[in-house]
């Protein structure tokens, strides 16, 4: 089975214009976000979609390339998000990325 199909797809701005015609609301100005059960519609900064936001994943560009919640997934679903942060290594001797150190002591970079 596909696990793709799970996956919040996000919206265009004239999708959501039909879907706010329907919920009777007001289009103009695109409101910043539209909850929806137990997703959250989030206008993007361009102005041309709306990512659809859960407490388990959203459709921006920012969760599909990290590995933990993105800014949308902060910000409106806040107590979900803290019991799924991935937690980050206190100590960088605990973290099992190489260190790259050149033998003239510089990093290279």
């Amino acid at each position: 089975m596909n696990s793709f199909r799970n996956e919040p797809k996000s919206k265009s701005i004239e999708t959501v214009n039909e879907l706010l015609t329907l919920m009777e609301r007001p289009t103009a100005p695109l409101p910043e976000s539209i909850r929806i059960r137990d997703a959250v519609l989030v206008l993007s900064a361009k102005k041309d979609a709306y990512y659809t936001v859960t407490s388990k994943a959203c459709s921006c560009p920012s969760f599909a390339f990290h590995s933990r919640p993105c800014k949308h997934q902060r910000k409106y679903f806040k107590d979900s998000c803290a019991r799924n942060e991935v937690p980050k290594t206190e100590c960088a001797s605990d973290s099992i990325k190489p260190v790259l150190i050149w033998p003239s002591g510089h990093s290279g970079f």
